[in-house]
């Protein structure tokens, strides 16, 4: 009996490995988002040609979203922007991209774009961060704003994004920047954490982003902001318009608002008049008067309403030869 020899081929692709790659973004150019932009995904081979593994044209809104693969891994991904922002007369531009490691199989996120300056292959730069709201023992569940922004020495600083604490007081900010160099990021929490006290103040918190997480998530964790940082600021809310409205011919006026201040709030009316003025052309008054508190949520009939009484916060304005409006 002979002996048999069983050979099995197995295709060479069974054992290849495919990796993806997705890019998204938004292009704009002095300001305003840019339709119709070519933009190309490109893996850099450094023996043979490079592969394109993606083309698409920005939306109206300047969007795009590149998908690409690769039979390898250790992809060198780069993107290629084809467009006429700052360029010459029937001239075009070609910005490139590189795309920062360890984005295999995720999603790189460049947010927006700008085409304006000339890069030198330039390195986009990403930054995430996460955390959660705490004030006191108390999660502040919703409503803190928190904005991303990167910091310029000879311009103006760059907000790469912002975003309002969800229900439960989590949040998440992401954002690119395409500086030469290395970027300088850092956040802005807007709160009142410690100032229930004074309705109409608020405090800004601000923490720089490490920069050993460029590039990946960097996560606060927990965020407790009755805690003062080095650049912790308070200001002053000015006062909020909440209705306005003209009296009808009978003089009968309603005016209707509501806000949501933390602490109770102290509503008042202005009432703009030329009562008592009619021989002065160029003047008239604004009386104030306040809200009692025990009509919030109800309604305040203040009925008749005698203008030609002065209250104690009843200034007069007049313009002068100059037309400047000045107070008398």
């Amino acid at each position: 009996m002979y002996p048999t020899l069983i050979f099995l081929l197995f295709p060479y692709w069974i054992y290849a490995v495919v990796t993806n790659i997705t890019v998204i973004g938004t292009v704009g150019c002095s300001g305003k988002k840019m339709a119709g932009v070519k933009v190309e995904l490109y893996d850099r081979d450094v023996l043979s040609y490079n592969d394109k593994l993606a083309t698409v044209t920005t939306n109206r809104d300047g969007s795009f979203v590149l998908a690409g693969s690769e039979n390898e891994k250790g992809l060198e991904p780069f993107v290629l922007f084809y467009h006429t922002c700052r360029a010459a007369a029937n001239c075009w531009r070609v910005t490139h991209y590189d795309i920062p490691k360890g984005y295999d199989n995720r999603v790189f996120d460049m947010s927006l774009v700008t085409l304006d300056m000339k890069t030198s292959q330039a390195a986009w730069t990403n930054v995430t961060v996460t955390g959660m709201f705490v004030c006191g023992i108390r999660v502040q569940r919703k409503g803190i704003r928190v904005e991303l922004w990167e910091h310029d020495i000879f311009d103006p600083n760059d907000k790469l994004d912002e975003t309002i604490s969800a229900q439960d007081g989590t949040w998440t900010v992401s954002g690119g920047e395409d500086e030469f160099g290395s970027i300088d990021a850092f956040i802005l929490i807007y709160h009142r954490c410690g100032l229930e006290r004074t309705p109409h103040c608020h405090r800004i918190s601000q923490y720089w982003v490490p920069k050993r997480f460029y590039n990946s998530v960097y996560k606060m964790g927990i965020v407790g902001l009755d805690l003062y940082t080095e650049n912790d600021t308070s200001w002053f809310d000015p006062n909020d318009k909440l209705d306005e409205t003209s009296p009808a011919h009978d003089g009968t006026w309603t005016v209707f608002g509501g806000e949501d201040e933390f602490g109770s709030i102290d509503a008042f009316i202005l009432i703009y008049h030329r009562c008592g003025l009619e021989t002065s052309r160029h003047c008239h008054r604004i009386s104030q008067y306040w809200v009692p508190k025990r009509f919030y949520n109800s309604v305040y009939n203040m009925s008749l309403v005698g203008l030609d009484l002065r209250t104690k916060n009843d200034t007069t304005w007049c313009r002068n030869l100059d037309g400047e409006l000045t107070q008398w």
